[in-house]
């Protein structure tokens, strides 16, 4: 299996329905505008800044994902909160 494209990944700036690579060095995707235009280009933005979001998140959530499994029993509450909610913050950034 190959690898994907490094992140962090970036909305265009003029067409902000287009994701590109770090340093927009090439495109990766585009959130498709149907022909007959059933989707907003307001919703197609929206769905690339999802897919954008999502995907420079992705390691955070799986990293944190993995330390609450290992340290469930055995991490201080409230520093494990505090770094799950920092991960949470990014995730939901917009």
């Amino acid at each position: 299996m190959s690898t994907h494209t490094p992140t962090p990944w970036n909305l265009g700036e003029q067409n902000q329905y287009f994701i590109y690579a770090p340093l927009n060095t090439h495109r990766i995707a585009e959130a498709c505008i149907p022909p007959d235009k059933s989707v907003a280009i307001k919703e197609a933005k929206a769905n690339a800044a999802f897919i954008v979001r999502a995907v420079n998140a992705h390691e955070d959530m799986l990293a944190a994902l993995k330390k609450v499994e290992k340290y469930a029993f055995k991490a201080s509450g409230d520093e494990l909160l505090m770094w799950v909610q920092e991960v949470i913050v990014r995730a939901e950034a917009k």
